[in-house]
């Protein structure tokens, strides 16, 4: 019969099942959520590789053209030069003059930080492009004449050719203040640059020194440098020398010596050569002015021998004295185990044999490795500029032109008036 304790049984039995089930399977989940997070990150990763462009410069330098474009109409043909010397890219674009300018990752450009700065100086209008995106560049400078306000470095590209008709406005009265030789100084704008220095001490000074720019027409070309080598090379007006020194294990010069260890790795034998030389002296010791051999000897010596002056005994009287049989047969006075060294005479010649080697040595020392290259000069005309800038804002190529200094003062009202 079935009872309610089996009903209860059966209850059990489904939750456990499904608790062994979520055991058993949980490992495989977390697996496939891993999978699923490591696939969300690479896709991630992949757009942003994508994203991330190099720029060469040519998307910096057309954006800076776009930005340049349009500030020429804002300043130039809407004629706001005069008014302002500052405009953001919101402006620009605010006034319908440019659109959204973005990097080469795609990263626009901002609307407060990317901005054209003019001001005037005396030959020419300086117009300063600066642009504050992802790869920000160099700031970009462009001079526009004085006068006919033509672009003198837009490389024809430009609003701005000398012909274009530009808005002139009346000039707004401002507050000025004339000095005794009919000067109009005012104390809040600069007034405009001059060659003239005022003596005033009622105004505030500022100088500024231009100078013209000229690009030699000298250029200098180069051959290709020859392969190293350790004999030396001088310079000079048509060659060009560049050395490198290296810490090298090198032979040494050739040296000669009898008592050469050939053994030595480090020690090279380059030739030798044997040599004969006749010594006349004693070949042994001398003792006495006696010459005796090397050769300690051991034996009997009778009583002749040992007072003959031919022996040196080393061992006095030696080991005892007996009567023996000489070689003739008859007894005499003998000494028994004497130590000596016989007499060769008191003079002799010997030859000696020795060898003589030519050898090198192996030496740790700095080598000197030298290079060179030709050095043509080709003469070209020298290129002077037609304005003159402050020096460090000379076009690129140009240096400054000895003696072409020239000191430009402005003033302003050292305060106003109340």
């Amino acid at each position: 019969m079935y009872t309610v304790d089996d009903q209860k049984n059966d209850v059990y039995e489904d939750e456990n099942y499904e608790t062994s089930r979520w055991d058993n399977n949980k490992g495989l989940i977390f697996k496939i959520i891993i999978i699923i997070l490591c696939i969300v990150v690479l896709i991630w990763l992949v757009k942003a590789l994508k994203n991330n462009k190099s720029d060469n410069g040519e998307v910096y330098a057309a954006n800076v053209e776009k930005v340049r474009l349009a500030a020429e109409n804002y300043f130039f043909i809407n004629n706001n030069k005069e008014k302002t010397s500052v405009v953001t890219l919101g402006q620009l674009k605010s006034n319908g003059l440019v659109g959204t300018i973005t990097d080469a990752n795609d990263k626009t450009c901002s609307d407060n930080n990317s901005k054209v700065n003019l001001k005037k100086d005396v030959d020419a209008y300086e117009m300063t492009v600066r642009l504050s995106c992802g790869n920000n560049g160099k700031d970009k400078k462009f001079y526009y004449h004085t006068n006919t306000l033509a672009c003198l470095n837009c490389d024809g590209k430009t609003n701005m050719n000398g012909n274009t008709v530009v808005i002139v406005d009346e000039p707004e009265e401002q507050e000025i203040i004339v000095d005794n030789n009919d000067n109009y100084y005012s104390c809040i704008e600069w007034s405009d640059w001059t060659k003239d220095k005022v003596y005033d001490s009622s105004l505030v000074e500022r100088t500024k020194t231009l100078v013209q720019g000229v690009k030699y027409g000298k250029k200098t070309a180069y051959g290709e440098w020859s392969e190293y080598t350790t004999t030396p090379i001088e310079s000079s007006d048509t060659v060009e020398v560049e050395t490198k020194t290296e810490t090298e294990s090198v032979w040494s010069e050739n040296r000669t010596g009898t008592d050469i260890d050939t053994n030595n790795a480090n020690i090279r034998v380059v030739d030798s050569e044997t040599y004969y030389e006749t010594i006349n002296g004693c070949n042994g010791f001398v003792d006495n002015n006696v010459c005796y051999s090397n050769t300690l000897t051991t034996g009997n010596l009778t009583m002749k021998e040992y007072t003959s002056g031919d022996y040196k005994v080393t061992n006095d009287r030696c080991e005892r004295v007996m009567t023996l049989l000489n070689s003739e047969g008859k007894y005499v006075l003998t000494y028994v185990n004497c130590q000596y060294y016989k007499k060769i005479s008191n003079s002799t010649t010997y030859s000696r044999a020795y060898t003589v080697y030519t050898y090198q040595e192996l030496e740790t020392r700095d080598v000197v490795y030298y290079r060179s290259r030709s050095i043509n000069t080709v003469d070209e005309a020298d290129s002077y500029t037609t304005l003159k800038y402050e020096e460090t804002d000379l076009p690129e190529g140009y240096v400054k032109v000895a003696g072409s200094e020239e000191i430009y003062y402005s003033y302003k009202l050292n305060s106003c008036e109340k």
